[in-house]
């Protein structure tokens, strides 16, 4: 599962706020960071919640999971970034 959302604030500081309200029973981890020279970032994640719905990535339903969980791959959500004109921060892998 992986939390596709937006901030306009540091993204380590926002994780650290909501740790605990993800539902997980782990710390969550940021694998990525995709930032755009120009279009807003609600602009930017209402393209990629579009693009993973539309391509059949299980978006998380739920009274407690709030709608910015997909279950998806890296390799995906790059793929989107690339074809967004993002640049993408962060290279660290789940098993990092």
């Amino acid at each position: 599962w992986f939390k596709i959302g937006k901030t306009e604030r540091n993204t380590g500081k926002r994780v650290r706020e909501i740790m605990r309200s993800t539902g997980l029973p782990e710390d969550p981890l940021i694998l990525r960071v995709y930032t755009h020279p120009i279009r807003t970032p609600k602009e930017i994640e209402t393209e990629f919640h579009k693009l993973l719905i539309s391509a059949g990535h299980y978006r998380a339903i739920g009274d407690q999971t709030g709608r910015d969980w997909f279950a998806t791959n890296l390799d995906f959500l790059n793929a989107i970034a690339s074809s967004l004109g993002c640049e993408i921060f962060g290279t660290a892998t789940p098993e990092d």
